[in-house]
C-alpha cells in the first residue's frame, strides 16, 4: 500500500463512518506507511485518527454532530435570546 493510497483510504472510511476500520488499518500498517507520508499528509492523518478515536470512545457525541450541532434542550428550559443594547 503506497502512502497516497493509506492516508485516502482512511480518509474515505472515516468520511463514511467506519472509524473502526479507519483505527484499525492504521494499527495494521501505520508503522510502516507514515514515516513515509508527506509532512501535511501526516499531520491532516493524525487529526483524522483523532477525530475516529474520539467517535469510538464517545458515539453520543457524534449523534449531536450529525444532527448539525443542535442540542435537544429539555422543554423547561428556554431558547437562549439575544441581548440587544439601546
Amino acid at each position: 500500500m503506497t502512502p497516497d493510497d493509506y492516508f485516502e483510504r482512511i480518509g474515505s472510511l472515516i468520511e463514511t463512518g467506519r472509524f473502526e476500520e479507519a483505527l484499525a488499518l492504521a494499527e495494521a500498517h501505520g508503522r510502516d506507511v507514515t514515516p513515509n507520508l508527506r509532512p501535511e499528509q501526516s499531520f491532516e492523518l493524525s487529526n483524522l485518527l483523532e477525530l475516529a478515536q474520539r467517535a469510538v470512545d464517545y458515539p453520543e457525541a457524534l449523534q449531536s454532530v450529525s444532527s448539525g450541532g443542535k442540542s435537544r434542550r429539555p422543554a423547561s428550559l428556554p431558547a437562549r435570546q439575544s441581548a440587544t443594547r439601546t
